[in-house]
C-alpha cells in the first residue's frame, strides 16, 4: 500500500487528491503568496523522484510476496525462478505511476500526469523568464558583483586585446 496515494485517476476532479492538495499548500510562502516557478519546480521534481522510488520499492515487495507464496509448495530457488520478474511488474505499473498517460482510448489522467504537466509548464516559465540584472552602471563606473571598472579602464582593456 506504499503507492496507494499515487493511485488516483481523475474521473471527476483533481481536487479530490490529497497529494495535489498538499502540493498546492507547498506552493504558498509564509506571507500567503504563491512562490515563484523557479523555486517550486524543484519540489515537483522531488515528488516525482520519491514517487519513482516508492513504485520501485513496491515492485520489490510484490515480487517477494509472490516468491513467499510460491515457497509454500516449492523450494525457494524454483519459486524465484517462477515468480514474475521485476521488469514485467514494472511494465504493468509504469503507465499508471511513472509515465504520462498515452494517447490510448482506455487511458485516464492520473496524479503523475498532472504533476508532470505542471512541472513542465513551470520549467518553461522558469527557463523562458529573464533573470534579474547583475550589472550596475553608476556614472562612468560599471559594477559586476564585486568587480568595479570605469569606462576608461574598460576601454584600455579592449585596446590591449
Amino acid at each position: 500500500m506504499l503507492i496507494g496515494m499515487l493511485d488516483h485517476q481523475f474521473k471527476q476532479s483533481h481536487y479530490d487528491s490529497i497529494i495535489l492538495s498538499g502540493l498546492a499548500i507547498m506552493g504558498i510562502d509564509s506571507e500567503g503568496k504563491w512562490i515563484k516557478p523557479a523555486e517550486y519546480t524543484p519540489k515537483y521534481s522531488g515528488i516525482i523522484k520519491v514517487a519513482r522510488m516508492l513504485v520501485l520499492y513496491q515492485l520489490y515487495i510484490e515480487r517477494e510476496d509472490e516468491v513467499a507464496e510460491k515457497m509454500k509448495v516449492i523450494e525457494e530457488e524454483q519459486a524465484r525462478e517462477e515468480a514474475e520478474g521485476i521488469y514485467r511488474i514494472m511494465q504493468r505499473k509504469s503507465h499508471r505511476f511513472i509515465t504520462q498517460v498515452s494517447e490510448r482510448d482506455d487511458s485516464e489522467p492520473t496524479l503523475m500526469d498532472w504533476i508532470y504537466d505542471i512541472r513542465t509548464y513551470g520549467m518553461k516559465i522558469r527557463y523562458a523568464t529573464a533573470a534579474g540584472g547583475t550589472i550596475d552602471w553608476r556614472g562612468n563606473m560599471i559594477i559586476y558583483r564585486s568587480v568595479r571598472v570605469t569606462t576608461s579602464q574598460l576601454s584600455e582593456i579592449m585596446h590591449t586585446l
